[in-house]
């Protein structure tokens, strides 16, 4: 009697145990909201800050240029990724994708200024 209760309860910790589809859902959604939450260290924007600032006033050497057109690149390259995680929490979620996009919409220093884009569209 006393090993039909252990079997029982071993049976039923290891079911506790297994991931249910929410918890798999949970751990992709979270995963997926990383990467919308994805952002520079602090010394990088800083830096990046600098160059955009730099940029506006015309006083980029040609190394800052490239690192600048580097950071620029990168952070394209993250909004496209961004954008994917969105539309994919949409589905995992069944939530229409301009509803989760409002949650998610912050004001971002990750969108150069208009006449930086001008100065770097001549490099």
């Amino acid at each position: 009697m006393l090993t039909n209760r252990f079997t029982a309860l071993v049976q039923l910790l290891e079911f506790l145990s297994e991931p249910t589809q929410q918890a798999v859902a949970s751990l992709e959604e979270v995963a997926l909201i990383d990467v919308l939450q994805r952002c520079l260290p602090t010394d990088e924007q800083q830096q990046l800050n600098e160059l955009r600032n730099r940029c506006e006033q015309g006083e980029l050497v040609k190394a800052e240029r490239e690192e600048l057109i580097q950071y620029e690149d990168q952070l394209e390259q993250w909004r496209v990724e961004c954008l994917e995680a969105l539309i994919e929490l949409a589905k995992l979620g069944g939530i229409a994708l301009l509803t989760l996009n409002h949650h998610f919409l912050r004001v971002s220093a990750l969108y150069m200024p208009s006449k930086c884009k001008r100065v770097l569209g001549r490099i």
